[in-house]
């Protein structure tokens, strides 16, 4: 599904827009104060399904158009009443919800929550989605907790304070985890199936081949050898074979042992097609988390870091030097740069990049040279999917010219019929 237009009036109690997303990659552009950030946040509390958060943001009306796979729009309306602190929503003109922001002071109502679990549920089987506010990563949150005391006279407090960019990183940490357990599932999936095809080939009859001759036969035993050998479950080779062994019973004078080799070479031959095929889908599966730890290393290695993935333990290793590096220690820049990319290569979830990226003002605390390196290396990690992005910066505009989009206020036309 695509987001393809979005109006919204009387954001902050100020403006009106008419926004229109008719590519697969929009760069929002426009001064200070133009809107963008509301626009976004309009966009992204939407989509990802935080009606809470999408409540406090000043608007009178919202409409949005989306188009699913099979061409067919869908036209969502939010409207919003500032006395009763109440957004509706309606999909396709018929309401199916509302929310009370105020209601959560005292705990939300039954129907509030049955809106919030109705959008988010439609959400989730529709449109996998992914909002990055960096412009709101500067502030900080203060979190007090209390040490037990081991002695009853003693009595110590301490107070940590972690920003929301240190809370974004915490929670991307947690997307790659999630994002390696799925890969280790769906690895375990394929591996599980290739064995059981394994076993059922094995089992299939075949006709004994002996008219090759030797130099032949040898040939074809290095050839699948080497086939086979490429294949393993994290350093477990699938299939354990000694080529010394056959090549001897090949060359040698025992009649019946040749034949028994010859026909393990067949049987290997027969079997490493099927192999291949299910590797392949496990080097897909693989390849997302390497091509993940290249591009965070296109950038962290500007200053000398190093990233591998040990897989082992399905983690990233940040290096530098002998020094073993966290992401307690990346500079602001480096934590934004990490969080993108993990948000642009396994989403919300962690199953795989996103439908639909948001992010509004990826450019701050970016060196220029990051800025322009950043959308290309976005759509490596996500070549298919939707990207929306609101920035002022001109390197990050310059690699995106054919798909600028200048957002201004317009006047206020009539409300019936927003998309």
């Amino acid at each position: 599904m695509r987001v393809r237009k979005l109006k919204i009036f009387g954001l902050y109690d100020l403006f009106d827009f008419d926004v229109s997303f008719e590519d697969n990659e929009t760069v929002i552009h426009g001064i200070n104060g133009s809107g963008k950030t509301g626009i976004l946040q309009v966009l992204g509390w939407f989509v990802t399904g935080n009606i809470e958060r999408l409540a406090n943001v000043e608007f009178t009306q919202a409409g949005l158009e989306f188009e699913d796979a099979g061409g067919h729009l869908i036209a969502y309306q939010l409207v919003q009443d500032k006395r009763s602190s109440k957004v509706e929503i309606y999909k396709n003109q018929k309401k199916i919800g509302h929310y009370i922001r105020s209601s959560r002071a005292y705990g939300e109502s039954q129907e509030d929550e049955d809106t919030l679990q109705q959008w988010r549920t439609e959400l989730s089987h529709s449109l996998r989605a992914s909002f990055i506010a960096v412009s709101r990563y500067g502030e900080t949150r203060f979190r007090t907790r209390s040490i037990i005391p081991k002695d009853p006279y003693d009595t110590a407090y301490s107070r940590s304070t972690r920003s929301s960019l240190e809370n974004a990183v915490w929670r991307a940490e947690n997307i790659f985890a999630r994002a390696q357990a799925a890969a280790t599932n769906q690895e375990r999936v394929v591996l599980t199936k290739l064995r059981n095809d394994l076993i059922n080939r094995i089992a299939e009859p075949f006709s004994l081949d002996d008219s090759t001759k030797t130099g032949e036969w040898e040939e074809r035993l290095l050839s699948v050898s080497e086939k086979i050998d490429q294949y393993s479950d994290h350093g477990t080779k699938l299939i354990d074979i000694d080529p010394d062994a056959l090549l001897e019973a090949i060359v040698g004078d025992d009649t019946n042992k040749r034949l028994a080799a010859v026909a393990v070479v067949q049987q290997l031959e027969r079997l490493s097609g099927i192999i291949g095929r299910h590797f392949s889908q496990v080097e897909q599966i693989r390849q997302r988390t390497r091509s993940f730890a290249d591009a965070l290393q296109s950038f962290f290695g500007d200053t000398y870091k190093s990233v591998t993935i040990d897989e082992n333990r399905a983690t990233l290793v940040f290096t530098y030097g002998e020094k073993s590096l966290f992401p307690r220690h990346f500079s602001s820049g480096e934590m934004e740069i990490f969080i993108m990319l993990t948000y642009a290569a396994f989403g919300e979830d962690g199953l795989g990049p996103p439908e639909l990226l948001i992010i509004d003002e990826p450019e701050l605390s970016l060196h220029t040279a990051w800025q322009e390196r950043l959308l290309p290396t976005i759509r490596q990690l996500n070549p298919v999917g939707q990207i929306i992005i609101a920035t002022h910066s001109p390197e990050i505009a310059a690699t995106s010219l054919d798909h600028l989009v200048a957002v201004a206020p317009i006047n206020a036309p009539a409300k019936e019929g927003l998309v």
